[in-house]
């Protein structure tokens, strides 16, 4: 007898599955629980861990939920660069409210990438985030929207705006990849 609705086959396919992802070892196949990826989200220097293409991924995915209406189109797939809000090289004089201990802690955390055009990165460089601020916010339309909001957002770059930021992008990844019950 062939279920109505499928339902008996896919919990079949379902627990085939989950078996699958029990068997699997190694740091490679770990799902991280809550605690591990809000210590990423705060303290891990992402940008030097992980390949370019998975935080790619990371910021495509932030950027499609700001997709508000149909006429939003998807990010473009693969066609981002990652820009640091707090560039690598600051200058002394235009980022001095942060220290150095700060900005070799905070410069490649997620709270500190968003996606950039390839066009608009070397643009922005290593400006002072004033305007950095002023350059984007005059370019709505032409940039990912995530950028524009967290300049719009953020009259200031400072240690606690990046924690706060990352801890909004911490409650946002939870909801979204929340670690499968198995």
């Amino acid at each position: 007898d062939e279920p109505a609705n499928g339902t008996e086959e896919k919990a079949e396919i379902d627990e085939i599955i989950i078996r699958h992802l029990r068997e699997l070892k190694g740091e490679r196949y770990l799902w991280p629980g809550d605690d591990r990826l809000l210590g990423a989200f705060y303290n891990d220097p992402l940008y030097e861990r992980l390949p370019r293409g998975r935080l790619r991924m990371v910021l495509e995915g932030i950027e499609g939920e700001l997709q508000t209406d149909k006429a939003d189109s998807a990010p473009p797939r693969g066609k981002l660069t990652i820009d640091h809000v707090m560039p690598k090289n600051p200058t002394a004089s235009t980022w001095s409210d942060i220290s150095p201990d700060d900005h070799k802690r905070l410069l490649d955390t997620w709270a500190n990438l968003v996606p950039m055009t390839k066009k608009g990165n070397p643009a922005k460089g290593n400006m002072d985030y004033a305007n950095a601020r002023e350059r984007i916010l005059e370019s709505q339309g032409t940039i990912f929207k995530s950028t524009y909001k967290l300049y719009y957002e953020n009259p200031t770059w400072t240690v606690a705006d990046i924690e706060k930021r990352a801890e909004n992008l911490a409650e946002w990844a939870l909801k979204r990849w929340p670690k499968p019950i198995f």
